[in-house]
């Protein structure tokens, strides 16, 4: 699940990212993408010219992009650092427990890196998320002891905002079946739950458009999912388009 993002400018083109604590041994790219010890990984990443975007993700994460590290890495204290080398910017997330970790890295570019996903302690094989016909979604990776419900299934649909009409559809394909398996007493808390969700990432979506006017759209996405009786597929491509169309 995605615990973190941080966008940090670099002025050396190289991304640490391991335990707190600076690692004991010198770890020099010398010309290659990666290098890694007992305890950190750098990455060579552009520098100066935009920010490096990176992602934290705990158990469960993205399948895709160009994969550096896929190892273990010792965590002391149980908390994952991300940052640049002198240690002037980072971003510091408790993780578990301390130790080793299983440790999933991927890059847009190697040697160039700009998006960087770090999976923690995550499966290594590529599972897919529940998504309509015709409008597929990227793969994820996923702790085989990880009990992926459907809220956890929908947070992974809307971690990002790629491919929107084929999230948004997933989104409200997954909100419709999970509110005819929920137990009874906690369906409308629930179905309310995760269409406040699917406003936060709409809001992310359109910046511009103010907490209101997204959250009184979902009386009326509400309104149109109660009226899918079949062909949910197309119900909820047809409402994913409707609702962008109007953003």
């Amino acid at each position: 699940m995605l615990i973190g993002s941080a966008e940090l400018h670099l002025n050396h083109r190289v991304l640490r990212i391991g335990s707190p604590a600076p690692p004991e041994e010198v770890l020099a790219l010398a010309g290659a993408p990666l290098v890694a010890s007992r305890t950190h990984v750098h990455i060579a990443a552009r520098a100066q010219a935009g920010l490096v975007r990176v992602r934290l993700w705990n158990r469960a994460g993205p399948a895709g992009g160009s994969v550096l590290f896929d190892g273990e890495l010792v965590l002391d204290d149980g908390a994952i650092a991300v940052g640049d080398i002198l240690g002037v910017s980072r971003f510091v997330q408790s993780v578990g427990d301390p130790g080793v970790h299983h440790i999933r890295g991927t890059v847009d570019d190697p040697g160039v890196a700009s998006r960087v996903d770090v999976v923690i302690d995550s499966g290594r094989d590529g599972q897919s998320l529940t998504s309509v016909d015709g409008y597929p979604l990227p793969q994820f990776v996923v702790a085989e002891d990880f009990d992926l419900g459907r809220s956890d299934e929908l947070a992974l649909i809307l971690s990002v905002h790629d491919m929107p009409h084929n999230r948004l559809a997933a989104a409200f394909k997954v909100i419709k079946l999970a509110s005819e398996s929920d137990p009874l007493p906690r369906v409308e808390v629930l179905r309310e739950f995760r269409m406040r969700m699917v406003c936060e990432w709409l809001r992310w979506l359109a910046p511009v458009a103010s907490a209101d006017e997204v959250f009184a759209m979902s009386g009326y996405m509400f309104e149109r999912l109660d009226g899918t009786a079949a062909g949910l597929d197309h119900a909820a491509a047809e409402l994913a388009a409707d609702v962008l169309a109007r953003g």
